[in-house]
């Protein structure tokens, strides 16, 4: 700036009775330009960057943490259809045994995956060793009690119920899971709206200064232009003078 105002004074341009020097206006408004078009990009990245984040935040966690609560709960239901299948067809039939044990394997790799997002505390969901607990339980009762199926149904009806009981505890602890997640990921949209219209209300105000700054410099060089016309009809009248003298 300093380099700028120096090499303008070597114009010459007289200032204005009681005003300011044309040259020195001028010089300023280009700089106050050049500050101003850095600053809006500045702010322009920064914002930019800071949306980015909200957004990153929004995807790596609150809509992780929705789908996982889908998954989970999707897991659950076809160990529960498994489940309900086994007391109407019975252990005989070989299907039923292998679907009843591929449903706990795909329901305990979904404990998993829902352990593997790293929640901290948040509330009102389950964590994932207390959802695995819950589901070892569950297994841990009913698995022995499929061989009663024939030799003692009472012991099997009892059992049967208290693990469809357990599944619905499960079912019912997947489902707040996943509302929680949708509600989180609801509001981290909002934030990022919110933040969306902060960076455009910010943009729009540094382009208005931006703009008054651009016509201040259009003023002032209009001013210099015809500073630099005055003096040159005033110099070319001198030497017309001085040349009728001689």
């Amino acid at each position: 700036m300093r380099h700028l105002i120096q090499w303008m004074s070597k114009l010459n341009i007289p200032a204005e009775r009681g005003g300011i020097c044309p040259a020195l206006i001028l010089a300023l408004s280009l700089g106050g330009l050049l500050v101003a078009i850095g600053i809006s990009g500045v702010d322009g990245l920064a914002i930019n960057q800071n949306v980015r984040d909200i957004t990153d935040r929004a995807i790596e966690f609150d809509l992780e943490l929705e789908d996982e609560g889908d998954d989970l709960r999707a897991a659950i239901l076809d160990m529960r259809h498994y489940h309900r299948d086994l007391y109407f067809v019975g252990p005989n039939d070989p299907h039923s045994i292998v679907n009843l044990n591929n449903a706990f394997a795909e329901l305990r790799t979904q404990i998993g995956d829902y352990a593997a997002i790293d929640i901290e505390a948040v509330p009102g969901i389950l964590p994932a060793s207390e959802i695995r607990e819950m589901a070892d339980g569950y297994w841990r009762d009913f698995q022995p009690s499929i061989g009663l199926y024939f030799t003692d149904r009472e012991r099997y009806d009892t059992a049967y119920n208290a693990g469809l009981a357990d599944l619905h505890e499960l079912q019912m602890a997947a489902e707040v899971i996943e509302r929680v997640g949708e509600r989180r990921a609801d509001a981290s949209l909002v934030t990022v709206d919110q933040a969306n219209d902060q960076a455009r209300i910010i943009l729009l105000s540094v382009l208005a200064g931006v703009v008054l700054v651009g016509a201040a410099l259009v003023w002032m060089t209009i001013r210099v232009i015809s500073r630099f016309r005055q003096l040159y009809t005033s110099q070319q009248t001198a030497s017309a003078q001085l040349e009728l003298a001689l």
